[in-house]
């Protein structure tokens, strides 16, 4: 990736690749396919009218590829992957990722992302649309994507933050996903508004802290059900690994009356830890949730 010679009109003057600076095109034709094997940083990812979408980026073991922290912009659908299936140190490292433009971004088998303070993945915003896929194929648990942040904090450093301007969807599918967090505050899935969740199994939730949440931090929240659409309504192996304090939640579900009494079944990994599972630790006064 950080050859000269593998990029066209990349002329910035700064050794001639793609730097903090710039903004990469990755096409879908399989000969453009980058792998980073020294650590690389770019400010983004964008479309080219024309071109063929949905390239894949490979990270080789103990490489970093890092988006820069001024627009942190994906623009245009890519897959990011570990060199090797069960890869634990292929990292793509951020403080705010945007996924815009109706693009779709794949989490797949030996990638870790996230960042070292915050690592926010905002999917769609109020006047755009994002799509994010984490299905790794597998249930080998060695080789699902894996999220990690050591900090999330505040209302600024929640996961992944769902949301679409009205009348559209951004939308999540997961099946297969590991996510570690240092810290026992903040949320790793918020869901505002305007969202379509198509998958939602496989997803294992570890916090390296004494209990899972603290402050009233739920690890999964519907903020809202406005222009949602819950098209997988059995949410199966989920393993919240922790205890929940006695302030926080493992699911806090709002303003989704319209969606029906137990309409979302939640069904714990076989096999886990499950130390936060239960109805006792939800936040969920319409009864969505069928445990």
């Amino acid at each position: 990736m950080n050859t000269p010679g593998n990029w066209s009109n990349c002329t910035n003057g700064r050794s001639n690749v793609p730097d903090q600076n710039d903004n990469v095109i990755i096409s879908g034709v399989p000969s453009n396919q980058p792998i980073v094997t020294t650590d690389t940083i770019i400010n983004g990812i964008s479309p080219l009218p024309g071109a063929t979408p949905g390239g894949t980026i490979t990270i080789n073991s103990n490489r970093i590829l890092r988006i820069n922290d001024t627009t942190n912009e994906i623009e245009s659908d890519i897959t990011f992957r570990g060199a090797t299936d069960n890869c634990s140190d292929c990292e793509l490292l951020f403080k705010h990722l945007n996924i815009v433009n109706g693009a779709t971004v794949n989490f797949y088998r030996g990638i870790t992302f996230g960042g070292t303070h915050f690592g926010s993945v905002y999917v769609g915003s109020s006047t755009d649309v994002g799509h994010v896929k984490i299905l790794p194929g597998t249930t080998d648990k060695t080789m699902w994507p894996r999220f990690s942040s050591d900090h999330l904090y505040d209302s600024d450093a929640n996961g992944f933050i769902v949301q679409a301007p009205s009348g559209s969807s951004s939308t999540i599918e997961i099946n297969g996903m590991n996510s570690r967090t240092l810290s026992s505050y903040g949320t790793l899935f918020s869901f505002v508004e305007n969202y379509e969740i198509i998958l939602f199994d496989n997803f294992i939730a570890r916090y390296d802290a004494a209990y899972a949440t603290k402050q009233g931090s739920p690890i999964i929240e519907l903020q809202s059900c406005t222009g949602a659409t819950i098209t997988d309504t059995s949410w199966d192996e989920l393993d919240f690994i922790l205890p929940i304090n006695a302030t926080g939640f493992n699911f806090s579900v709002n303003g989704c009356s319209s969606l029906g009494v137990d309409s979302i079944s939640v069904t714990p990994m076989t096999g886990g830890t499950n130390g936060g599972w239960g109805e006792a630790y939800a936040e969920d006064p319409d009864n969505v949730l069928a445990w």
